[in-house]
């Protein structure tokens, strides 16, 4: 006789879930064993990271492309432009600074 379902099986007294090829009881105490077979048969965190990079890697080649247009454009300029370049990044990055300095000043004085 083979057992295609759970319902094949002479009737119980409880209900039960089929896992692969094992009925198992539907108990809140045998739930975590159930859930353990269910992790152990899947393939888990590391398909969803395949996954997510099947779906965005149109995303991610043009990100990659984009940074490097701008890296060989940033690149030019330092070439012609070293002096202008350099304190040009200077006065940017203080200016940066100042303005986290000034909001996370701002967001505390707020709460």
């Amino acid at each position: 006789m083979v057992i295609k379902t759970c319902d094949d099986l002479t009737p119980s007294t409880y209900p039960t879930t089929q896992i692969v090829t094992y009925c198992l009881p539907v108990d809140q105490t045998i739930h975590a064993g159930q859930q353990l077979v269910t992790d152990i048969l899947s393939v888990g965190v590391l398909q969803s990271y395949f996954a997510d990079l099947y779906v965005a890697w149109k995303l991610i080649l043009a990100m990659v492309g984009v940074s490097l247009v701008i890296s060989l454009f940033y690149s030019v300029l330092i070439r012609y432009f070293a002096g202008c370049m350099v304190w040009t990044m200077i006065l940017l990055l203080l200016t940066l600074l100042l303005v986290i300095g000034v909001g996370t000043a701002m967001l505390s004085l707020d709460v």
